[in-house]
């Protein structure tokens, strides 16, 4: 144990002396020593001024990595002052020239290029006259009279209680009755028929004969191009007559004819059950008002 002790010392002694020679070596000349402590501080001089470079380097580049974004901020603010970029006026002009584009332009033209008619003339019976059951007790409320109200063009209307379609035309058109021309500037609506059917003359006897009065009526004068056939009513003294007149007339007049079937179901008879309610009139001027449209007529 004691020798363990000694060798440590010994060894121990031997290091210190080993670095007390260093630090001699270090110093032994006091010129170069000086030198070298005096070159110590310009080295730490020189290193705070690379710190210093350094720092003003990073600085500097922190500035200019900004620039670019602020030099992009106001590129946008002049191209919103500017208006659209040359992209998007390309876009926008390539969807004006799309199909849809081409398509909605001619609606809009054809929408104003529509002429108005001279007149729209209302021709039937009591239907027309919107009678209620008694003859002539309702003219003020005859669905032309409301037509009137929806449209800004001159509505004529001309109801004959009890007149079939042979005397209708003969009383408006004939010289010695109203004397009314013809006219193809004018819209005509028939509603015809309803004095014509009889269930005793068999099933829809009277139906070409109707058919062929409008049809020499439309030919007139160049013939009439813009009307409408309104379809007979569901009477109890028809019965189930009314389905092959109506579809007769369907068959023959197409675009042009008009059902009126649904509203009479949806709005009822007059008490006689021949007329309609002052609500079947009224809907059916609206019915009509909207095939107008729908046409083109107005």
């Amino acid at each position: 144990m004691k020798k363990t002790i000694i060798a440590l010392m010994i060894t121990a002694a031997f290091l210190a002396g080993c670095s007390s020679d260093k630090s001699v070596s270090a110093t032994a000349d006091p010129a170069q020593a000086e030198t070298e402590i005096k070159a110590e501080p310009k080295a730490e001089t020189e290193t705070e001024t690379e710190k210093i470079s350094v720092v003003s380097e990073i600085s500097g580049t922190a500035e200019d990595a900004e620039a670019p974004a602020v030099e992009e901020t106001s590129g946008v603010e002049e191209t919103s002052e500017a208006g659209e970029t040359p992209e998007v006026e390309e876009m926008a002009a390539e969807v004006a020239e799309t199909p849809a584009a081409e398509i909605s332009k001619t609606e809009v033209s054809s929408e104003k290029t529509v002429s108005k008619p001279k007149a729209i003339v209302w021709l039937g019976d009591s239907l027309t006259q919107g009678s209620l059951g008694d003859k002539d007790d309702n003219l003020a409320n005859a669905p032309y009279v409301r037509l009137q109200k929806k449209v800004d063009v001159p509505v004529e209307g001309y109801g004959f209680y009890g007149y079939n379609t042979h005397d209708i035309f003969w009383v408006y058109t004939d010289e010695t009755q109203l004397a009314q021309q013809i006219d193809p500037a004018k819209v005509y609506i028939f509603w015809v028929g309803s004095c014509d059917w009889a269930p005793s003359e068999g099933p829809n006897a009277n139906t070409a004969p109707v058919i062929k009065q409008i049809d020499d009526f439309l030919a007139h004068n160049g013939g009439v191009k813009n009307y409408i056939v309104i379809g007979t009513t569901s009477r109890h003294r028809l019965g189930d007559l009314y389905i092959p007149i109506n579809n007769d007339l369907k068959a023959h007049y197409g675009i042009h004819y008009m059902d009126c079937i649904d509203i009479i179901n949806k709005f009822g008879y007059s008490e006689d059950r021949t007329h309609l309610s002052q609500a079947s009139y009224d809907s059916i001027a609206d019915a009509v008002y909207d095939k107008l449209k729908a046409l083109g007529y107005i």
